[in-house]
Formats: structure tokens, C-alpha cells, sequence
């Protein structure tokens, strides 16, 4: 057979077999769209799941469920703040008397690409999950307001602080902690390319972090958000928070760092 001839033959066509060649149907993994989480779902499967202990459980929102009323209540919330988490709160009265939802556990809720079929067990696993740390909320003391916490407040942000240095979203850098009086601290960070990208030609300039003491409600107040600006004028406008809430000195530094942290790289 000449070369001429030989060149651009198949193998079927020079041999007369075709070769065992098997082909892995794998397909790449970030070509498959993403699932999207089903929160309705989930909290239709948490509702289902009935009361915990003498809370009866009531559904008035699509994004929210509760347990009980007034002091001791929890709920259930899927977040309209920033981005997609779950987050349980506990309601106690503040020393100011006022009827405030203290945080007590972050979900963070991320679409991925598990393709497991329309029988996906994801959000009835995680309902499952939910009840019984409402359970264990429900078991514990309720979180106490506390004047005169200054020093406790101080360790909670300085030990935040040296958690999220190396532990913060991929496209940020820690830049600092300023201390602004004695009860407001404030974070920030500093973003990787300079912030270009963002949607109607903004630019991201800085993610900010506050801490707040709130002697007189005896809680400690904390929110994350966005700090944006034209590309061309660069005024600076802060975006609505990522989160919004409230903790107790009385609650341990490790759950209050736990939770932030949660919601914070969720962005």
C-alpha cells in the first residue's frame, strides 16, 4: 500500500476491525447547569415535620416559618438580605423590653451541581437537619441581654477578626480593623482587580463589616455590606446588607463568629 494511499484511511478501512476504544460518559462538571436549591420545598418538609415540644408551628410567609409566639418563639427564615442561607432565630425581650430575634444558626444555601434526578433528596435532608437544631435551640437557655459587656464585645470582634484574615471570599483581601468609639468597630476589605465588573459600569470600592455594642439593649448589633461607586464619578454608596443581626453577650463567642462567618462567605 503506498503512503498516499495509506494516509487519511481508517482503521476499519487498512485493518478491517475497529478499534476498543471506551469513552467515559462523564461530562464536565462546570458545562452542567446548576440546580437550583428549592427553598419552598424545604420549608414545606419542615412544616410537615409539626410542632417542637408546646410551639405550635405556623407558616404565614413563603420565606418564613415560626414556632410559638412572643418570648422563646423561633423562626425560620430564608433571606431576602445579600446572599442565599437559612437563618434561625430565637425572640427574647432586650433590657429595653422590646421583642428582638436573636441569631442562632446560619445556613448558607449554595446552588451546585448535583445532578441526582428529579428524586433529589437534598431539601428534605436538610429539613430534617433544621428541626432538629430548632430542637436543641429550644432545649437550651434563652440568650440573655447584658449591660456593661464592653470587654466580652471586644474579644468577639478582635477573635473575628483574626478568623476572617485568612478565612474570607477568594475575590477579597483583609485591609484592617478601625475602632470608631468604644461600642462601633468597623472591618473592611479590599477587592482582587479592583472592583471592575459589576453590573451598569459600578465598581466595587470596599466590603465593610460593623460591630456595634448597644449598652442600653444589652445586644450586640452586627451587618456586612458592599461599597460601590460610578467607574467615572466614584461616589461612594453602600449597597443593602449581605446580613442584619443581633446577638447577646451571653452567647458563646464561637457561635456568634460561626454564624457571621457562615453568612460572610456566602457572598
Amino acid at each position: 500500500m503506498l503512503f498516499s494511499e495509506w494516509l487519511g484511511k481508517s482503521p476499519e478501512e487498512k485493518f478491517g476491525f475497529r478499534p476498543k476504544i471506551s469513552i467515559k460518559a462523564s461530562p464536565f462538571y462546570l458545562e452542567e447547569p446548576m440546580e437550583p436549591f428549592r427553598s419552598s420545598l424545604m420549608l414545606k418538609e419542615l412544616y410537615n415535620l409539626g410542632h417542637i415540644n408546646q410551639r405550635k408551628v405556623s407558616k404565614d410567609w413563603d420565606t418564613e416559618i415560626v414556632y410559638g409566639e412572643g418570648v422563646g418563639k423561633m423562626q425560620v427564615d430564608v433571606s431576602p438580605l445579600g446572599s442565599y442561607k437559612i437563618i434561625l432565630r430565637r425572640y427574647i425581650n432586650d433590657l429595653q423590653g422590646n421583642l428582638t430575634g436573636i441569631c442562632r444558626y446560619i445556613q448558607p444555601l449554595v446552588n451546585d451541581f448535583n445532578h441526582k434526578g428529579p428524586n433529589d433528596p437534598r431539601e428534605q435532608v436538610l429539613a430534617d437537619k433544621l428541626y432538629n437544631k430548632l430542637q436543641e435551640m429550644d432545649a437550651e437557655p434563652l440568650p440573655a441581654p447584658m449591660s456593661g459587656k464592653l470587654k466580652e464585645f471586644e474579644k468577639v470582634v478582635h477573635k473575628f477578626a483574626s478568623v476572617v484574615k485568612t478565612e474570607h471570599p477568594a475575590i477579597m483581601v483583609y485591609e484592617g480593623l478601625r475602632k470608631l468609639d468604644e461600642n462601633n468597630y468597623l472591618m473592611s476589605f479590599e477587592y482582587k482587580g479592583y472592583g471592575n465588573g459589576l453590573p451598569n459600569s459600578n465598581k466595587a470600592e470596599k466590603f465593610l463589616i460593623n460591630w456595634q455594642y448597644m449598652p442600653k439593649e444589652g445586644l450586640i448589633h452586627t451587618w456586612g455590606y458592599e461599597v460601590v461607586s460610578k467607574s467615572v464619578t466614584r461616589t461612594y454608596i453602600p449597597t443593602p446588607s449581605e446580613w442584619d443581626e443581633y446577638f447577646t453577650p451571653s452567647q458563646p463567642s464561637e457561635v456568634i463568629i460561626g454564624c457571621i462567618r457562615e453568612a460572610f462567605m456566602t457572598y
